[in-house]
């Protein structure tokens, strides 16, 4: 359909630019919709474009991303440093090609100068937290992917993926991840296979932990620990179907039972910051989540928390 000759990528204020070349090479002039998707999971969209070709002839196409803004669909995107899967489909027959774009990009301007780095790796909950990042904040540096659930982590992310952060030695590496799972996985994929909610959480951090232990062992001049992900919030918080499985009360056993096996592992690696967000029995408070949805909107207590947590750390975590 198309035949993709060369593309530039770019920075436009905090977004990413991707923009395309191609040559159309079907028979007959077409209506066609070019989509970029995340190359990583192929669950998000970031934007797409519509036009009509004719045959032979040469264009460009030009698309935006950034981890803070949300696209038409309403989610939160990524940025393109993981390559892209660009789909295009002909509006008419419904045919749709796959196009692979396997550029991996390691931003080095996100560095802050001067010192070692704090780097929180993990899923949308942490674009909200650098969203309206609060002046606790400035010391660290954020990189999301969207629906990077702890699953998804331990199952499907390769050394490539870490290949777009700027790491360098004496930094210190943060895990946020765990929410999604919390939220929805964990709880649907006992019912499903019909075990209890601690095997399940088992065999998750089984791999998650060795995941980590990969990670350590490719990086060993870091300091890497785990952060724990927000607690349960309350069943009174409503959200979408879908995006939240079973009762407060399975998500908190799902929570408790993880951060057990965490803590055993981990030890002073595992970082809790959300005390200040929770009410008497350890449930996220609906005043600090974002309306209609499950994100943590006030940073504020949690860099504050971190902040003073990780002192001493940065070099000492290996």
């Amino acid at each position: 359909m198309i035949q993709l000759t060369s593309y530039e990528i770019s920075t436009q204020g905090t977004a990413d630019l991707f923009k395309i070349f191609f040559k159309y090479c079907g028979a007959e002039p077409a209506r066609i919709r070019i989509s970029v998707w995340d190359r990583v999971f192929k669950t998000t969209e970031y934007s797409s474009f519509e036009l009509s070709p004719e045959p032979t002839g040469n264009y460009w196409a030009e698309f935006r991303s950034d981890s803070h803004i949300v696209n038409q669909e309403g989610q939160l995107t990524t940025k393109f440093n993981f390559g892209v899967e660009l789909r295009v489909t002909d509006l008419a027959s419904k045919n749709c090609q796959v196009v692979d774009v396997p550029f991996l990009i390691t931003d080095i301007k996100r560095r802050k100068p001067g010192f070692p780095n704090v780097w929180i790796l993990g899923d949308s909950n942490v674009a909200y937290l650098f969203k309206n990042k609060q002046a606790e904040a400035s010391r660290f540096n954020g990189i999301s992917h969207l629906s990077l659930s702890m699953n998804r982590f331990s199952k499907q992310v390769t050394p490539d993926f870490y290949k777009a952060v700027p790491l360098i030695e004496n930094d210190l590496a943060l895990f946020l991840l765990g929410e999604i799972d919390i939220r929805t996985s964990i709880i649907r994929n006992s019912r499903l296979k019909k075990e209890s909610l601690e095997d399940n959480v088992c065999r998750l951090f089984d791999r998650f932990i060795d995941r980590v232990s990969e990670f350590t062992e490719l990086y060993p001049g870091l300091g890497v620990a785990v952060l724990m992900p927000p607690p349960p919030f309350r069943d009174s918080v409503k959200l979408e179907e879908g995006l939240v499985s079973g009762s407060e009360d399975e998500r908190m056993l799902a929570y408790m039972t993880l951060k057990s096996m965490l803590q055993y592992s981990l030890g002073s690696r595992l970082i809790d910051c959300y005390h200040e967000y929770l009410d008497d029995d350890g449930f996220v408070r609906s005043e600090f989540l974002n309306p209609g949805d499950h994100h943590i909107l006030d940073s504020e207590p949690f860099f504050r928390s971190l902040t003073e947590k990780i002192k001493g750390y940065e070099t000492n975590l290996g």
